[in-house]
């Protein structure tokens, strides 16, 4: 029977991560509790939790997922016979389980994810050949130099992780600051659109007004033209009286 580590967010408010083994269906091998990882002190540390806590939340904000959607979709990517079981007593956390089944990640996501496990897993199997060597050190005297030895690496690992941690501490500001950014920007873009919907309102109502203006414009050029139109033949009907009149008047006088 194998064994996967599994990254399970354990509650909001909390911020920590619960370690469990995520075993191959196998009901002839007996599970006793006391020797799951998830129960030794090791693993109960807090600034272990927060580190792979912090590692998995950055990691989910890049994916665009939640910190235990990313969790789940790592247990799915171990392998078609490893199965996540995800307790749950809520139809949106259900939903929320489901969700990890579309968050895929690639050989480059997965290394990310597993540094970390990697460090503690060798921490703590190096703790335990440290604590091994030290019982036998009555009996061997020479394992001395050993101990400092695996001590040594166990310092510059555990040196290591805290290192790794702060790093991401500090991606994980950068990431926000961009976020803050982004917003920024997105709040910059809805007003600039509300300006120039603003000006082509305005842009549309002169079009109105110049049309309305044109039409009056041309209606009133007609009419002045029909106006004149009449009074010219009137005038011209007038005159035309007039030289009638004048012609007789002058037919009389001779």
């Amino acid at each position: 029977m194998k064994k996967w580590w599994s990254l399970v967010i354990e509650g909001k408010r909390m911020r920590s991560i619960d370690l469990y083994y995520q075993h191959r269906i196998d009901t002839r091998v007996p599970i006793e509790i006391t020797n799951l990882p998830r129960f030794l002190p090791e693993n109960l540390r807090i600034e272990n939790n927060k580190m792979l806590y912090e590692r998995v939340s950055a990691i989910a904000v890049k994916k665009g997922c939640t910190p235990s959607q990313l969790a789940l979709a790592w247990v799915h990517h171990q392998g078609k016979d490893v199965v996540p079981i995800p307790g749950t007593t809520k139809i949106e956390n259900l939903q929320q389980n489901i969700g990890a089944l579309s968050v895929k990640l690639t050989p480059q996501d997965m290394a990310e994810l597993e540094s970390p496990l990697a460090s503690m897993t060798q921490v703590y199997a190096l703790t335990r050949e440290r604590d091994t060597l030290r019982r036998e050190q009555n009996k061997r005297s020479d394992a001395t130099a050993l101990l400092k030895e695996k001590d040594d690496i166990i310092t510059q690992v555990m040196e290591e992780g805290e290192n790794l941690s702060k790093k991401q501490v500090v991606q994980e500001s950068t990431i926000r600051k961009l976020w803050a950014q982004i917003r920024e920007f997105e709040e910059e873009k809805k007003g600039f659109i509300s300006k120039l919907q603003a000006e082509e309102n305005k842009v549309e109502n002169l079009k109105s007004k110049k049309a309305a203006t044109e039409k009056l414009l041309q209606e009133t050029i007609e009419k002045n033209q029909s106006e004149v139109a009449i009074q010219k033949e009137y005038y011209l009907n007038a005159l035309s009286v007039a030289k009638e009149a004048k012609a007789v008047a002058e037919a009389r006088v001779k």
